[in-house]
This record gives C-alpha cells, sequence and structure tokens, in this order.
C-alpha cells in the first residue's frame, strides 16, 4: 500500500491524486505488472488480428499508446522488484 507518512512533497508535480495512486498500488497487489503487462499485450494482439485482419487507419498512434503503457508497466514491474 502507499505508505502514508505525510510526506506530501512525493505527491507535488503528480497529476494523480492520492487516493488514484491508492487504487493502482490495489491493483499491483492484485495482479503484479508484469503479468497485467503480457495480458495487455495478448489482448493488443487478438484486437490486431482478429478485429482488423489489417491495420487500422490509426495503426500508428495505437502502438505508440500501447508502446508507452507497456513500458510504463515494464518500469513499475522493475522498480517493485528491486523494493521487494
Amino acid at each position: 500500500m502507499v505508505e502514508k507518512n505525510g510526506n506530501e512533497d512525493f505527491l507535488k508535480g503528480i497529476r494523480l491524486s492520492r487516493s488514484e495512486i491508492e487504487t493502482l498500488d490495489r491493483l499491483f497487489d492484485a495482479t503484479p505488472p508484469r503479468e497485467l503487462r503480457e495480458n495487455i499485450e495478448e489482448i493488443y494482439h487478438m484486437y490486431m488480428v482478429y478485429a482488423h485482419q489489417i491495420l487500422p487507419l490509426d495503426f500508428e498512434k495505437l502502438a505508440m499508446n500501447m508502446y508507452l503503457f507497456i513500458g510504463t508497466l515494464d518500469s513499475i514491474d522493475k522498480e517493485m522488484n528491486v523494493k521487494s
């Protein structure tokens, strides 16, 4: 869980509220970021194959957003493994 040690300086400049950060923390307790990343990659690939059979018109934007999200989950997973 997110520590409530009174150090609000950490949250300055972060656009997520404390509640949203705690929700993400609970999500990662239930499903590790690595597993979540792998599930999302699989869903993304299945979506591309079955829904489109060709690349969608906005594929470049879709792919970039997925790449950024998957990279973020990978970074979170690495950080969590360092702390444990």
